[in-house]
């Protein structure tokens, strides 16, 4: 009878529906709810508001409701945290579905959730199953308080009567149970609140979660699961908060470490607090040991002076090694100065794999954006996508602390336009939103980390600041037509000396609206061996982080010169560095590679091929056109007095653009000002004539055109 009733069990679980869980929608998930797609509904038989129960490793109850048809396809359900919590699944695994009848609660019996060393709030009773209505639960399942944060678990149902799924109404009896001491303080982080990352966290969730969901896996195939993932990049870019997440969802316990706390001024102080954090892990397995700043307790040995440093190293290396936890421990380290780390940390077996959080893109910095104003109330004029367009080289805690400024902002100004607010009169504050105006007034306040230490500019010139050079305009579009493919990978502007070069790639970066990181070529050699190299790799780094932007090389020649095989080998490997960076921006197109020079000839054939500078710009000899133009360009805060611009440009055939600028200046400086208040006296053809024969004796000033 038994093993009839067991096979009918086995029999009604097989025919159940799998469906692949994913997030619940930001901003739409409802306690004790689970999003179908309509289709899926339909060929069940499920209404919206009919139970359901989802079996993972455990059971949950839901309320069935409609998806958003353009989110996900068919046989994929949304649950939030709390539901994957009960029901013992993550974000991709499958859950089975089945419609259920449920009964009214008629007692239900809920154990708090306490982290030890905390007290139990109060509770209000009445207001608790006012907001509880409708939640179907199941003896076993967590709830979270509606007071607090929706993705809190606060309580556990202890038991229900009648037994079984049951729905929360109005009439129920809640009552409480003793308390339930929970190890950690819930900190409600899931991976919805982790934005622009999707790539980097489904690899670091095959390195963490696997191992401790599906160990048999590793055992049918005969490997060792993986011990370890490094997380690195800018401070600010989310390292903690996903691990963080991946303790949450997995439902490991969470050990967070910050290196600097370890060291202890005490011989073997500092080995003993490594060999407890270990022996704490394995004992609550499965469990996750982060290890923020990692580089303080793992440093290059061979660059520290002290002993213990390297005792420190060793120690963290040899439990790496031997502790036995594996697969049901896992490490994960985050530093910002990746270069620091001791090699031997690096390699397989220790830290399998090494994922870089860097800046988010405009994408990313977009769903942080929507993340961290889910809870404000936003005006209709709000515009996110502007925002995110806005905000280049802001990482996740700049983009939260733009959204906390907003809101001081829309708090400001609520208050400097109600007057003072008298206490205990308890306004609604219905009419209190944030406006895009906020969050303008907050980008003004809010610096982006990632740039912070990278000397950028904002050119404040744009193509009317040029004057002639159609054709040098006319083949530098495509780049500003960002929605079309450019015609190659980098600039290279070509033209003698003055000719307008850096003027231009300045222009370039204004018209464009992208920030620029302008280089002096020579200023990257260094006497030290491998600093020039290393300063050639720092310098594209911070142009990944400052993307989109312009990265523009003066005088490429003097550290792309062509070789010939009588360079230094400081030379040779300062330009293979630059190949490397070069190529490495491939995955970058958001850094706009722009070079100068005026002696191709001298700068290396590696530089110019397709795929790096092959996109080459010539600055043609000025017409009398662009000779007036430029004219015009320079005059245009002058007073001018019978100056005709045509007769100057016409005796100032063949120079070059840099030089029509040291006459105007030398005209402007060559009339006295005015004696009255604010007032400049007018400058006259005169001046300019003057200051053309005086530049006519320097004969380098010609044929610069």
């Amino acid at each position: 009878m038994d093993a009839a009733v067991g096979l009918a069990s086995e029999h009604r679980r097989s025919s159940q529906p799998v469906f692949r869980v994913m997030d619940a929608v930001v901003g739409g998930d409802v306690q004790g709810a689970v999003y179908l797609h309509p289709a899926d509904m339909k060929v069940l038989g499920i209404e919206p508001g009919d139970t359901v129960r989802l079996t993972g490793r455990q059971s949950a109850m839901a309320v069935a409701m409609f998806m958003p048809t353009n989110v996900v396809g068919e046989r994929v359900l949304l649950l939030g945290p709390l539901g994957r919590q009960n029901a013992g699944v993550g974000i991709g695994e499958g859950v089975r579905l089945e419609k259920v009848q449920c009964s009214k609660a008629v007692t239900v019996r809920l154990a708090r959730l306490v982290p030890a060393g905390t007290r139990p709030a109060p509770q209000d009773t009445a207001r608790l199953v006012e907001s509880l209505s409708g939640v179907p639960v199941l003896k076993g399942n967590v709830l979270a308080d509606p007071r607090q944060h929706p993705a809190v678990p606060a309580f556990r149902v202890a038991a229900t009567v009648p037994d079984g799924p049951v729905r929360i109404v109005r009439t129920t009896h809640i009552t409480f149970v003793d308390a339930e001491i929970v190890s950690q303080r819930p900190t409600g982080v899931s991976y919805r609140d982790v934005g622009g990352l999707d790539h980097e966290l489904a690899r670091i969730r095959e390195i963490v979660e696997w191992p401790l969901r599906y160990p048999r896996l590793f055992e049918r195939l005969g490997v060792q699961p993986p011990k370890g993932v490094l997380l690195y990049g800018p401070p600010g870019t989310g390292k903690t908060l996903v691990a963080r997440a991946l303790a949450a969802e997995s439902q490991a316990y969470f050990i967070h470490v910050n290196g600097p706390e370890v060291v202890r001024k005490l011989y073997g102080e500092s080995e003993a607090r490594l060999r407890e954090i270990f022996d704490e892990a394995e004992h609550r397995a499965p469990s996750i040991i982060f290890f923020d700043e990692i580089d303080a307790i793992a440093p290059r040995r061979a660059e520290v002076p002290g002993e213990v440093e390297k005792r420190l190293v060793a120690q963290f290396l040899a439990l790496l090694d031997g502790f036995q936890g594996r697969g049901q421990v896992v490490v994960i380290g985050a530093t910002n100065l990746l270069e620091n780390i001791d090699p031997a940390l690096r390699r397989p077996g220790r830290f399998d794999r090494e994922i870089e959080i860097g800046v988010p893109n405009r994408d990313g910095r977009l769903q942080i954006l929507q993340i961290h104003t889910r809870r404000l109330p936003l005006a209709p004029d709000v515009n996110l996508a502007e925002l995110a367009d806005r905000t280049p080289g802001f990482v996740g805690a700049d983009l939260a602390a733009l959204a906390q400024e907003a809101a001081m902002a829309a708090m400001r100004r609520y208050l400097s336009s109600h007057g003072p607010l008298v206490p205990g009169d308890g306004p609604s504050f219905d009419d209190l939103v944030v406006r895009h105006e906020d969050f303008l007034a907050a980008l003004r306040e809010v610096e982006p980390s990632a740039t912070r230490e990278v000397a950028l500019e904002r050119p404040a010139l744009g193509w009317a600041d040029v004057g002639g050079l159609a054709s040098v305009k006319r083949m530098l579009q495509p780049w500003l037509r960002r929605e079309a493919p450019a015609p190659g990978r980098g600039i290279l502007l070509v033209g003698p000396p003055g000719c307008g070069k850096t003027y231009v790639a300045r222009a370039f970066a204004g018209e464009a609206g992208l920030p620029l990181l302008e280089v002096e070529a020579p200023a990257l050699y260094s006497k030290w061996q491998g600093e020039s190299e290393r300063a050639v790799a720092e310098l594209f780094a911070r142009a990944r982080r400052a993307a989109p932007c312009v990265l523009f090389f003066d005088d490429v020649d003097a550290i792309a010169a062509r070789r010939t095989g009588q360079e230094t080998g400081s030379q040779h490997r300062l330009l293979a560095q630059l190949l490397r960076e070069i190529d490495r921006l491939a995955e970058f197109p958001e850094v706009v590679l722009v070079a100068a020079t005026s002696r191709p000839e001298l700068v290396d054939p590696a530089v110019l091929r397709p795929g790096r500078f092959d996109y080459c710009v010539p600055f043609p000899p000025l017409t009398h056109e662009d000779l007036r133009e430029v004219y015009e360009v320079h005059t245009r805060d002058l007073p001018l007095e019978g100056v005709d611009l045509g007769e100057l440009a016409r005796r100032s055939c063949g120079l070059s653009p840099a030089a029509i600028a040291a006459v105007c200046r030398r005209a402007r400086s060559a009339v006295a000002p005015d004696p009255g208040p604010a007032r400049r006296r007018a400058v006259g053809m005169g001046a300019f004539l003057a200051a053309l024969d005086g530049l006519q004796l320097h004969p380098a000033s010609r044929g610069a055109g």
